[in-house]
């Protein structure tokens, strides 16, 4: 007994992990959701009442879930590769060039600033330049006026 229970066990698993009757048990269950959960929180004796009560209909109970099962298992992957399509040929390049502007607009701001830096460097060491040229230049006047002011004592000693 046990035998045969473990036969039709590993029957009915192997039969609902076919992706045709998984797909419609699914959808069957995805169509049928508040009658099935109303079935699964009664009592057994309701449950029995539930059973002998239903009414099996072709359209609602076969057909529909079948087509929605279909459905899943056909279109879904076709919807799945054209968007894969869709991404590698289009998305992904327009995604690569607009990181690529980025990068390059990155670069340009970097070099421009860069750029800009030793500019303002190089102006404040030119102006530097010339104050001490001018410092210079003013000191040299005022030592040659003071040579010129001094007298003979004092310019032995200078």
């Amino acid at each position: 007994m046990k035998s045969m229970i473990s036969s039709i066990t590993d029957n009915v698993r192997a039969r609902l992990k076919t992706p045709l009757i998984g797909a419609f048990i699914f959808s069957w269950v995805a169509i049928h959701v508040k009658g099935v959960s109303v079935f699964l929180l009664v009592d057994t004796q309701t449950k029995i009442e539930i059973l002998r009560n239903k009414d099996w209909l072709l359209w609602g109970d076969v057909i529909f879930p079948l087509i929605l099962s279909v459905a899943y298992l056909i279109v879904l992957p076709l919807v799945n590769l054209l968007y894969d399509r869709f991404e590698s040929g289009w998305l992904t390049p327009q995604r690569l060039a607009i990181s690529r502007n980025k990068t390059v607009a990155q670069v340009r701001a970097e070099t421009d600033y860069i750029r800009d830096f030793e500019y303002n460097n190089l102006s404040a060491l030119i102006n530097g330049k010339k104050e001490l040229s001018e410092a210079v230049d003013k000191l040299s006047d005022v030592v040659e006026e003071f040579g010129n002011n001094l007298t003979k004592d004092n310019e032995e000693k200078f």
